[in-house]
């Protein structure tokens, strides 16, 4: 029986020993798969940070010269922090989505309820449906500027 046993612990060592020339081979194998011109991934130290530099001027797009519809957006009854209640809307701020509506071309005013929440200390506001924060093209238009650009492979000049 202990010749049993000893033989046993024997085949397992030598199949952690072929588990791990395995390993090392497939790690070769993926090495010798990337072309010559590929480049292993590396970290910038220091990355420049996104945006103008200090003091420069900010740019974005020009507000549309008309809107075809006006969209106001029910007011908060509760802060979407904290759950606590909040004001009647103190202000209101407007937003500019632009859609294409295949084949015409949408802008759409959005009237923003802004309330006071007491607790959090600042204006709270519902989100906008169908645009991204702090952007001002709608989702549909940047969906079709992405197909035009990489799928049709339009250079920016004609999008």
């Amino acid at each position: 029986m202990a010749n049993f046993k000893g033989k046993v612990d024997e085949l397992k060592q030598e199949v952690r020993k072929f588990e791990k020339e395995k390993q090392g081979l497939e790690e070769e194998l993926a090495e010798e798969k990337k072309p010559d011109y590929v480049k292993p991934n590396r970290k910038k130290e220091y990355p420049k940070p996104s945006g103008r530099k200090e003091g420069h001027k900010g740019e974005s797009r020009k507000k549309p010269d008309h809107v075809d519809f006006v969209e106001p957006l029910d007011p908060l009854h509760t802060c979407p922090d904290c759950g606590e209640e909040v004001s009647e809307p103190q202000e209101w701020r407007v937003r500019y989505k632009e859609e294409i509506v295949l084949p015409q071309y949408r802008v759409t005013r959005i009237e923003i309820p802004r309330s006071y929440c007491s607790r959090c200390d600042k204006m709270v506001e519902p989100e906008a449906e169908g645009i991204l924060p702090k952007r001002q093209l709608g989702n549909k238009l940047r969906s079709y500027v992405v197909y035009l650009r990489e799928e049709l492979r339009l250079p920016v000049n004609m999008v």
